[in-house]
């Protein structure tokens, strides 16, 4: 099996894109690849039969996305309580915050939106003068009437917005109309790291272009909030929404890969390589 692991490598990642996408076309396609490999490049058999075992068992063994079932919230008399999980995201249009709830509404998790009249002027101080940091406990005056599930696609190749939220573990959300509707209190000690994650989004806007500041907080930050609408719908139109909201790890790990590739494919040579 020596060089020849990373076959098993992309069939798992192959395993994963289709629990993914329901692509249903990909196993076919994999299939015949690894045929392929057999006939013409002469694939050993061993690495030929731990890459399908390996497509075969992941496909199984990852979980699909189960939609959550239909919860009731007649029984809220005016408000929802819940922390915050992670950062909230601003920009120049909205605010929004993952919620996690309390035991009262069984731990469901939303998404709390507010659209601005205008913008923020810095996000650090508009985090920090509302505590809309990580682990501040909140309360939201609401009804049950705005408490919806956000909206699926209808056709198949159409980007799936409650499929990405459930993929984050949020089932509703919540769209307030003024912000004296959310009360917010004792963040956590965690909860600085996020606020020198706005404090340093602030600098890069006052000292870069935006389109230099859009590109940087999507890859770095993992926020692709100012991401403008034809090159999100590009994204979303070919699946890879993910790719500009990674973290720098999962850049190491793609480079990584590309080379690998390269490398294999006699693209380029293992000295050369170093140059990249």
């Amino acid at each position: 099996m020596k060089g020849y692991w990373y076959y098993a490598a992309i069939t798992t990642g192959a395993a994963i894109l289709y629990v993914s996408s329901k692509a249903e076309w990909l196993p076919l396609l994999i299939i015949l690849w690894l045929i392929w490999l057999k006939a013409r490049k002469g694939f050993p058999l061993l690495p030929f039969i731990i890459s399908i075992i390996s497509f075969c068992f992941f496909t199984f063994y990852i979980p699909e996305i189960e939609e959550v079932a239909e919860e009731k919230f007649e029984h809220l008399s005016s408000h929802v309580t819940g922390s915050i999980d992670g950062s909230a995201v601003i920009t120049d249009e909205y605010m929004q915050f993952q919620l996690e709830g309390s035991h009262s509404i069984s731990n469901t998790n939303f998404l709390v939106m507010y659209f601005f009249d205008q913008p923020a002027q810095s996000q650090a101080s508009f985090v920090k003068n509302g505590d809309f940091l990580h682990g501040a406990s909140c309360v939201i005056q609401t009804s049950h009437e705005s408490i919806e599930k956000p909206s699926s696609s209808t056709n198949p190749a159409q980007f799936n917005y409650q499929q990405f939220l459930l993929q984050k573990d949020i089932h509703y959300q919540i769209i307030i109309e003024n912000l004296n509707q959310i009360h917010c209190t004792d963040p956590q000690p965690l909860s600085h790291i996020y606020l020198l994650r706005h404090q340093l989004i602030d600098y890069m806007h006052g000292r870069w272009s935006d389109n230099t500041v859009m590109w940087l907080t999507s890859i770095v930050f993992g926020d692709d909030s100012m991401m403008d609408e034809p090159t999100e719908e590009l994204f979303q139109r070919w699946s890879l929404s993910h790719i500009i909201a990674i973290s720098g790890s999962n850049i190491t790990l793609i480079i990584a890969i590309v080379l690998l590739l390269l490398v294999k494919g006699n693209i380029v040579t293992k000295e050369r390589h170093n140059y990249f």
